[in-house]
């Protein structure tokens, strides 16, 4: 038996939330963050197996999780004592650091006719597409809520693309996640005109190292003139 499972009280017939629950009791922070991981990338290994056929070999689960917690706990060492110097804010695009990519993510509430509309772009450190997204959604929700909910569909959207590692960009000013980077929406336009084209769409719409014709102009007036 795996020396985790000696110390908690796992049975037949426990369904997933209990499992979870009797980790969290059993297990150290350490092994709690670890397990988390490795459940993570089964279901991706899942999701890329079933719905783009590509197989990842189950050797690759465990050193993956493991430089996977290793970046973290390096970036999160100072802690949350630690006071985080802000970037200075920008009002146009700025490439991430080489080896990003950055997940540009924006929502639009449609109060009138209760959808929303979620638009996603994300591009490497040379500022080259590497996908995007309009996604409709038929609800009503506050604005802070919608913007969650667009960071939240960048980030599976990245995933199951095969985009990480990446850092996130939003226009909506969310405290606590040091991950999440503020941009002004100047800084924000591709994914703010895609969250708007959501709201009109009857399904999600993606795209692979390309984006609409229609968005061509404001995506090369986006890209910095260094690039």
């Amino acid at each position: 038996m795996c020396p985790f499972m000696r110390r908690i009280d796992v049975h037949n017939g426990m369904d997933f939330c209990d499992f979870m629950e009797a980790c969290k009791n059993g297990l150290r922070s350490a092994e709690m963050e670890f397990l988390v991981v490795v459940l993570w990338w089964v279901w991706s290994r899942r999701n890329g197996l079933v719905h783009k056929s590509v197989l990842i070999f189950e050797d690759e689960v465990i050193p993956w999780a493991e430089a996977l917690l290793t970046d973290f706990r390096i970036v999160n060492a100072g802690g949350e004592s630690e006071t985080r110097k802000a970037p200075p804010v920008v009002n146009s695009w700025q490439p991430p650091d080489k080896g990003l990519s950055k997940v540009n993510t924006d929502a639009v509430v449609d109060g009138s006719h209760g959808n929303v509309g979620v638009g996603i772009f994300i591009r490497n450190n040379a500022g080259d597409i590497l996908g995007s997204s309009s996604q409709p959604f038929n609800v009503i929700m506050a604005a802070d809520m919608a913007e969650a909910l667009a960071i939240f569909r960048g980030l599976i959207f990245a995933m199951e693309a095969w985009l990480f590692p990446c850092v996130v960009e939003s226009d909506a000013q969310v405290s606590g996640l040091s991950s999440v980077v503020f941009a002004p929406r100047l800084a924000n336009k591709v994914a703010h005109c895609m969250a708007k084209f959501g709201v009109s769409l009857d399904g999600p719409l993606y795209w692979l190292d390309e984006a609409l014709s229609w968005f061509s102009p404001i995506i090369m007036d986006d890209r910095p003139q260094i690039l």
